[in-house]
Parts: structure tokens; C-alpha cells; sequence
């Protein structure tokens, strides 16, 4: 029998310099769609993705993640966010 994954992935990054001469604003945003064949039977998935690194005083940084993944074929969505504090 023949199974096979297709998983396509889409990203774009893009960065913007915001308000302050030095402080900057880095992020990225992707798409991605995801297909299973097999004996069972086939599953579609897509979703969205995102992250920002936003630079706050002195030498720390907040860096922001999100994600939404959608299964229709079994009615699942899911939704996932991260948030750190890092020193660089």
C-alpha cells in the first residue's frame, strides 16, 4: 500500500525599527499545511505561526511566540504561546 507525507512550510521574516533610535522590533510569521495518507484513511492540517523579539532597557529582551494548527478532517484546533525574558 502506499503511504506517503506531504509538509510544506511557508516563512517570511521581517524586522521594523521602532520608536527609539536603537530599539528594534524582529519577528517572523509562517504557514504551513501538512497531508497524511495512509491505510486508515488521509488527514489535512494547516496553521499559522509567529514570533517578535521586542528589545526592552538595558541589555534584556522579551521574545513572544504564538501558533493556531487546525485538523478539519477531526475537528481539532489548537493554540500555543510562549513568552521569555532573556538577557543577551
Amino acid at each position: 500500500m502506499k503511504k506517503y507525507v506531504v509538509t510544506t512550510a511557508l516563512a517570511a521574516g521581517f524586522s521594523m525599527i521602532a520608536g527609539a533610535a536603537h530599539a528594534q522590533v524582529v519577528g517572523t510569521v509562517g504557514a504551513n499545511y501538512s497531508r497524511a495518507d495512509t491505510d486508515a484513511g488521509d488527514a489535512d492540517s494547516y496553521g499559522v505561526s509567529g514570533g517578535i523579539t521586542i528589545a526592552t532597557s538595558g541589555n534584556l529582551a522579551v521574545l513572544l511566540d504564538g501558533s493556531w494548527q487546525t485538523n478539519d478532517d477531526a475537528d481539532v484546533d489548537v493554540l500555543a504561546g510562549t513568552a521569555h525574558l532573556i538577557s543577551r
